[in-house]
């Protein structure tokens, strides 16, 4: 028996020497990562962080080793920093990897937001028994940022910094399909078109008239709650929804819009201008029909309000198309 050990114990040591070599080997590989890598047991307490993952969240290894991952790895949502992701439970309760290639939050030890991509995966043995998970991520901070500044290009006016035309029809169709599921949802949609804006233009100058917009729009902002959805539809025409607003608020705070505009003195280089705004209001519900009459009964009720004077609210009926068809006819025989 001792004879057998004399030959078997040799044997066992070089194995394990292989093993702690590999191991190491491993280790480094991890610790050489330019990606972030933690690892943990199957009950998610941590096993290993690199060098990056340290980095990214603040913990040193030392003081992270058996902690629950969800303590080290602060993840949320972008849009929604308050429901905490837990990808290494999800993973293990599904037996399926996940993937996050954006969007997700990491706060790390000391407060520090970034933006992470990740995946994380089962570690199982031969036997397919869960030994625990490792997850891999990095920072895309500097990438998800430029995404976000195509983004608000691509749907804000680069004048007025207000939500652009296509923004505002997004945001049209989403309270309108919503007013139509909802029997007791109402909202109201506003266009506004600025009366005499065509003599700033004229005598002052394009870059007049780009001042007097930047300056509605503030004013526009300022008059509207922030639950409304303000836009530039482009040169001088604007535009507010309302959700969950009946006419008579909606009424307030339209003809508190045309009262400051008229009463605002715009300068630009040392002129001073006086402006107007005319206002045209559809109600949406659930018998509203679709987007492009509501778009419709607004604008004809705007072209309304200027005929009528100008500098006023006009509110589309359901007989507004007539009176609009009058007034045009009016207003060409007056041409002749």
């Amino acid at each position: 028996m001792a004879e057998a050990s004399q030959f078997e114990f040799p044997h066992w040591r070089e194995q394990l020497a292989e093993i702690t070599a590999e191991r190491d080997r491993l280790l480094l590989i991890l610790q050489s990562m330019g990606d972030a890598v933690v690892c943990t047991d199957a009950s998610r307490a941590i096993t290993f962080l690199n060098t990056r993952a340290e980095c990214l969240t603040g913990w040193t290894q030392e003081d992270a080793i058996g902690m629950p991952i969800s303590n080290i790895l602060v993840l949320t949502q972008e849009g929604d920093l308050k429901t905490v992701l837990d990808p290494a439970r999800d993973c293990i309760t599904s037996g399926k990897s996940q993937i996050s290639e954006r969007g997700t939050v990491l706060t790390a030890k000391d407060g520090l937001q970034r933006y992470i991509g990740y995946s994380v995966a089962l570690v199982c043995s031969p036997s397919e028994d869960q030994l625990g998970t490792v997850l891999i991520f990095n920072d895309v901070t500097e990438i998800r940022s430029e995404e976000k500044e195509v983004e608000y290009t691509a749907s804000h006016d680069p004048l007025t910094g207000l939500p652009n035309r296509l923004s505002f029809l997004n945001s049209l169709t989403h309270w309108l399909g919503l007013a139509k599921q909802d029997q007791q949802g109402t909202h109201c949609l506003c266009f506004i078109d600025l009366d005499k804006f065509k003599q700033v233009n004229d005598s002052g100058g394009h870059a007049a008239g780009d001042a007097v917009l930047k300056e509605v729009a503030q004013i526009i902002l300022k008059i509207c709650s922030s639950e409304h959805v303000s836009a530039r539809l482009g040169g001088d025409e604007f535009a507010v929804l309302m959700p969950n607003c009946d006419t008579q608020q909606a009424n307030w705070t339209a003809r508190r819009l045309i009262r400051v505009i008229k009463d605002t003195e715009f300068s630009w280089d040392g002129a001073t201008f006086r402006i107007g705004a005319s206002i045209g209001a559809t109600v949406i519900n659930q018998q509203s029909p679709e987007l492009s009459e509501i778009l419709h009964q607004a604008d004809m009720a705007c072209y309304a309000a200027k005929e009528q004077g100008r500098n006023r609210l006009s509110f589309y009926n359901g007989r507004r198309r007539t009176l609009v068809d009058s007034l045009s006819s009016a207003a060409w025989i007056k041409g002749l």
